[in-house]
């Protein structure tokens, strides 16, 4: 009886610190970059943000003509990692292609990024790389 309530206490301790020193999941994003050297925590910036407009894009291909679509956009975030502005720094040939940008930027309002902080982003939109996703 006494080793049960040694094995139950153990495992409860066991538990407890397991629970404080238990990291957050990396959730839905990329993990691991190239150029990592394993001690790193989180996501690079770029990757998430690549990760994130990539899933919130929703372009089907059957809904423009081309599919050598490209825009290029200037992300501008506020000190908190909200998006505060953006704007196209190139568009495309094809309104409903620059229309799906915009709707999947304006996706990054609901979505701060702490790490974003005060910083621009260059992001392009390319139709073909999209396709492979």
């Amino acid at each position: 009886m006494q080793k049960k309530q040694e094995y139950a206490g153990a495992q409860a301790a066991i538990e407890a610190l397991a629970a404080k020193t238990a990291k957050a999941s990396a959730g839905n994003v990329p993990v691991g970059m190239p150029d990592g050297k394993g001690s790193e925590e989180g996501v690079l910036d770029e990757a998430w943000l690549k990760e994130f407009l990539t899933r919130a894009w929703g372009l089907s291909p059957y809904q423009v003509t081309r599919t050598d679509l490209e825009a290029k956009v200037q992300l501008t975030f506020d000190s908190q990692g909200k998006l505060s502005n953006y704007k196209f720094l190139d568009k495309s040939t094809d309104s409903r292609f620059d229309d799906s940008v915009v709707k999947a930027i304006l996706k990054l309002k609901e979505n701060p990024m702490p790490t974003l902080a005060g910083t621009r982003k260059e992001v392009v939109f390319n139709l073909k790389e999209l396709q492979r996703q």
